[in-house]
């Protein structure tokens, strides 16, 4: 094999058991380079619901409180299949395409039913926003995905979704919820920092190494 570089994405911080950088030192001494840093957004769960919801921004508060006006229903362990209707939606938006297929995220779904699963409200029984959960450990769950039918952007239902996975992530045990990056190659999306930052999230970093051969 020809390989001329190796590169290496560490975890965030919180999803160690024990911190340490003893393992970056190592990097370092062996001859690998900081290539680049991105920022994660993660709420500390270590609390109550109550207080948890206190570092809500104002303006989050109300908007959560707001969407009880509009019925929604939330299903915590939906399908990879309506899922994907909110989040092909949400990216054909962006023309974009998501990391994943559908025919993987049912796989994984499949493999891992505990650890990869969907929130999704639904308003009028139409399913509007979607949540793909993606558990790191005893400690982490994360959303890998977050999904919002543009054309119910008026409702709050994706405010109103994540809230309800911090409270349940709260009541499972969690001591962490990580929005995943919020920038990209070391700059960060403005919008999509101000979103999570309304849910009293705080920023951690996520490094990659590269080792030139």
């Amino acid at each position: 094999l020809d390989i001329k570089e190796f590169k290496l994405t560490m975890p965030t911080s919180i999803n160690y058991l024990r911190h340490t950088e003893t393992f970056k030192f190592c990097l370092h001494e062996v001859g690998f380079k900081l290539f680049n840093r991105d920022i994660c957004n993660v709420v500390n769960l270590n609390c109550s619901i109550e207080e948890m919801t206190k570092n809500f921004s104002r303006n989050r508060r109300n908007e959560v409180k707001n969407a009880g006006k509009y019925n929604l229903v939330v299903n915590n362990n939906d399908s990879p299949e309506v899922f994907w209707k909110i989040l092909d939606k949400t990216y054909k938006k962006h023309g974009v395409k998501p990391t994943h297929s559908l025919e993987e995220l049912v796989y994984l779904n499949s493999k891992f039913p505990n650890e990869i699963y969907f929130d999704v409200a639904y308003h009028n029984d139409i399913p509007i926003s979607g949540i793909c959960n993606f558990v790191l450990n005893k400690y982490v769950n994360s959303s890998f995905y977050l999904a919002n039918d543009p054309k119910y952007r008026n409702i709050p239902s994706l405010k109103y979704l994540i809230s309800n996975r911090l409270m349940l992530s709260i009541k499972e045990g969690y001591k962490f919820y990580d929005f995943g990056t919020t920038s990209t190659n070391g700059t960060a999306n403005s919008n999509l920092f101000n979103f999570k930052e309304g849910f009293g999230s705080f920023g951690v970093l996520r490094e990659t190494y590269l080792l030139k051969i």
